[in-house]
């Protein structure tokens, strides 16, 4: 398993990267800290592309996500429960 952190918007993005059978599967944790309260949400992009070829594929597209979902581009995701 491979992984990768970022930071967008007061956000934490941890992306990981799993192998399967044929390419990798893969996650992202958008983590938010308010003081002494942290906060997670996990989210496990379903997009028409899966398995990746590459671990860097996958890890690229988990911070992709994870970004889009911030920004309020992901239907059904809201991270107002982060804040």
């Amino acid at each position: 398993m491979a992984s990768r952190v970022a930071q967008y918007k007061g956000f934490i993005l941890s992306a990981s990267a799993r192998a399967m059978v044929q390419g990798f599967s893969n996650q992202v944790c958008l983590t938010r800290h308010n003081g002494p309260d942290t906060k997670e949400m996990i989210l496990t992009p379903s997009l028409p592309n899966l398995p990746y070829a590459d671990e860097g594929e996958a890890l690229e597209s988990a911070l992709n996500y994870g970004r889009a979902a911030i920004d309020g581009l992901i239907t059904g995701i809201d991270v107002a429960s982060l804040y």
